[in-house]
């Protein structure tokens, strides 16, 4: 394994969680296993990137972007466990 996989199997499951939430909303909830509350972040970037498409300042469209992502970020923080399982070694 590379030193970057050892890194990424240490964190836990809650920091992979909160760091795929903020860079796509519901990721890290889908990832935790909580499939309603990723949909429902996920339809959310959606309608709201859609419904202000139409604006021609286009740095709301981003700040709200940006806003969702903290949001979702803090909700799968808020749903996903502490704690990874134990992991054992290699036998061998």
């Amino acid at each position: 394994m590379g030193r970057l996989t050892e890194r990424i199997a240490r964190t836990s499951p809650r920091t992979r969680a909160v760091v795929m939430s903020f860079l796509l909303p519901g990721l890290g909830q889908a990832y935790v296993g909580r499939t309603g509350r990723a949909f429902i972040w996920i339809c959310g970037i959606i309608a709201v990137g859609v419904a202000l498409d139409r604006q021609n300042q286009r740095w709301i469209v981003a700040l709200f972007g940006l806003a969702l992502s903290v949001f979702a970020a803090i909700d799968a923080a808020i749903v996903a466990p502490g704690r990874p399982p134990p992991v054992e070694p290699p036998a061998g």
